[in-house]
């Protein structure tokens, strides 16, 4: 993998799951299979086309999902259902048995268990903005949601239109800066985490 790659949709790996189509942006290890269970993080983005569905179950895993355009609901393991705005991000444990109501474009971050951990957030930019990465995070994604946005990180920038991707292996710099008028989602992943947080 490169250490500062854009994307788009065209450039992911799609697949179908039961209740749509996925695409996949990142898996790392770079040859690591999603079939097979042996990632260290994924991240995808899905589209929810059944207007109800069950998530498929990941025991190995912890997840966080986002929905980018549309209200969902989420119910796991049969408890109280929660509703989900566009662009609310949600953690759940993978083991669990999720049901889904309502249809989306969800964009999901999978994490493995005691080998990974990470997290995601929604950032608006609205002139200029520093963004503070984790003191462990190797890796970042940013996905622009919409928008468009100007983005430097140490000697390098890049313009990241609606639904375009960046994905960087962070090396010293401790914050990334954006520019312009735009809402993206950030995810930052790293190795070797004992504890979720």
């Amino acid at each position: 993998m490169n250490a500062w790659k854009k994307m788009k949709k065209k450039d992911a790996k799609i697949s179908t799951w039961n209740g749509g189509e996925t695409a996949e942006y990142i898996i790392e290890p770079f040859d690591a299979q999603y079939s097979e269970r042996d990632f260290l993080w994924r991240i995808s983005s899905a589209s929810v086309e059944l207007e109800s569905s069950f998530f498929t179950s990941l025991p190995a895993y912890q997840r966080y999902i986002v929905s980018l355009d549309k209200e969902i609901v989420l119910q796991h393991n049969q408890r109280e259902k929660i509703s989900l705005k566009p662009l609310e991000i949600h953690y759940f444990d993978g083991a669990d048995t999720t049901y889904c109501e309502g249809c989306c474009t969800d964009l999901n971050l999978m994490l493995r268990k005691d080998k990974a951990d990470g997290r995601m957030e929604e950032l608006s930019v609205d002139k200029k903005e520093s963004f503070i990465l984790h003191p462990n995070t190797e890796s970042i994604f940013i996905y622009c949601v919409k928008g468009e946005s100007q983005i430097f990180y140490e000697e390098n920038k890049e313009i990241l239109k609606e639904k375009e991707c960046l994905y960087i292996e962070k090396n010293e710099e401790k914050s990334l800066l954006f520019f312009s008028d735009s809402i993206i989602i950030i995810a930052q992943m790293w190795k070797d985490a004992a504890v979720h947080k």
